[in-house]
């Protein structure tokens, strides 16, 4: 692989993880909105709200870690593969997080 090729990747990473982290602090920022809805009590209750900010977290910290490994691949090309596969890993994450996020939405609906 040609150094105009791995300098592109990179670039894609860096900018993909980025953009992303702050995709999903948003969407952590809206569930909160919820907060006084009958449903979200109830789901704060069982523990399902631990478990959906615990990976948020997961998902941001894997985003630094992408981001980080894209920097420092530029000078040890040798990241690069480990930056793809966490790529691969926090697409699933991201997936999981927004379709959580939906349905949670859906049954918060607002109390009369």
């Amino acid at each position: 692989m040609g150094k105009d090729h791995r300098d592109a990747i990179n670039n894609a990473l860096t900018t993909y993880a980025a953009t992303l982290a702050g995709f999903v602090s948003v969407v952590g920022t809206f569930v909160f909105t919820f907060k006084r809805r009958a449903y979200f009590r109830k789901y704060k209750e069982r523990g399902s709200f631990t478990d959906l900010m615990l990976t948020h977290l997961f998902s941001l910290i894997t985003m630094a870690a992408i981001f980080l490994l894209s920097l420092v691949a530029l000078a040890r090309p040798c990241l690069l593969w480990p930056a793809l596969c966490l790529t691969v890993g926090s697409m699933v994450q991201f997936v999981w997080l927004m379709m959580a996020c939906y349905f949670l939405s859906l049954r918060c609906e607002p109390d009369n």
